[in-house]
């Protein structure tokens, strides 16, 4: 396996770490069971890749104005897009994904091996 199928590999595990422990210390917020994390997780991979790019690009303003912060709005709308493709993910309101997507973060600044 190359050393980019092995950080990928890495990353996967550390995002089913993160979506884990939020789906535990976040109340309102469900992935199902291990194989859903694992979906979702991956699914959040993918959309990181191909659909984040575009939002930043487009809200790049919006990010200026805002030093970053509007980069956390980004990564809600990725979880939410995840949330509507996938039956087993559910977010009782607006705020769990932002609490999930700070989770997500904090878990990827300890564990993670590239950034995202």
């Amino acid at each position: 396996m190359s050393k980019n199928g092995k950080l990928t590999l890495a990353n996967l595990f550390v995002n089913i770490l993160a979506l884990t422990l939020a789906d535990y210390l976040v109340p309102g917020v469900h992935f199902g069971n291990l194989v859903s994390v694992a979906m979702a997780a991956l699914l959040m991979m993918i959309l990181n890749k191909v659909v984040k790019p575009i939002l930043e690009l487009i809200s790049l303003p919006i990010t200026c104005l805002t030093l970053g912060l509007f980069e956390i709005v980004i990564s809600g709308f990725i979880l939410k897009l995840v949330d509507m493709l996938m039956a087993s993910v559910y977010f009782s309101s607006t705020s769990r994904y932002f609490i999930t997507v700070i989770i997500i973060a904090i878990v990827n600044g300890l564990f993670g091996t590239e950034k995202e």
